[in-house]
């Protein structure tokens, strides 16, 4: 078995909108930080999603309204993009916890038929 194989869990991608939105409760943050945090996240366990999905991802979250952005300047640096949840993106927020709960108990079940059948 390869490690790419996606029974090993480590394609995790349909779940980074609600770490991002997770992560984006607490406080606002630019790409690079949040990039840090979502390889902290339990979702992650110390890997990194790919950074240009990442900001595609930013964008279209921006786009659909989940997100907003501002341009901090820096001295001597580039600017860099902070993000920020919107109250729609904390709405999807509640969304997501109770369809994650939902599928919880739908593989808690799931598990047990496989457990029987092995």
């Amino acid at each position: 078995m390869t490690t790419t194989c996606s029974c090993t869990g480590r394609n995790m991608d349909r779940l980074l909108q609600p770490a991002i939105l997770m992560i984006l409760c607490d406080h606002d943050m630019h790409g690079f930080l949040l990039l840090q945090h979502l390889s902290e996240s339990p979702m992650f366990t110390g890997t990194y999603p790919d950074p240009t999905g990442l900001y595609r991802y930013l964008k279209k979250m921006e786009q659909n309204g989940l997100l907003t952005s501002r341009k901090q300047e820096q001295e001597g640096a580039p600017s860099k993009t902070v993000y920020h949840i919107t109250e729609e993106g904390r709405h999807c927020l509640k969304q997501w916890e109770e369809t994650l709960a939902d599928y919880e108990q739908r593989l808690h079940e799931f598990l047990g038929c496989i457990r029987e059948k092995l």
